[in-house]
């Protein structure tokens, strides 16, 4: 069986309106295991997210990243603008 890594995913910033869901810049989650965070997120912004965790916790990166562990995610919200960061944490 593959070994996930963990996944931090944090609002790196709001570019419009409030989000609806009250995100705030420094909202944070822990995506554990490669399963989903145990916490009520929206789940608009789950599906933004999910493939960039998917390859994350696997150890890949995509090629338009500009750093290595970590990937950058709008909301599909574009009323809101919400931006999130994931970064991976990696096993020892």
């Amino acid at each position: 069986m593959p070994r996930f890594n963990d996944v931090e995913v944090v609002v790196d910033s709001v570019m419009k309106n409030e989000c609806p869901r009250n995100y705030k810049v420094g909202d944070k989650w822990f995506v554990k295991g490669g399963n989903t965070p145990q916490t009520e997120m929206c789940a608009s912004a789950y599906n933004s997210i999910a493939p960039a965790l998917r390859v994350l916790c696997m150890g890949g990166n995509h090629p338009w990243d500009t750093e290595s562990g970590e990937s950058v995610v709008m909301c599909p919200d574009s009323n809101v603008g919400l931006i999130f960061r994931l970064k991976r944490i990696e096993s020892d």
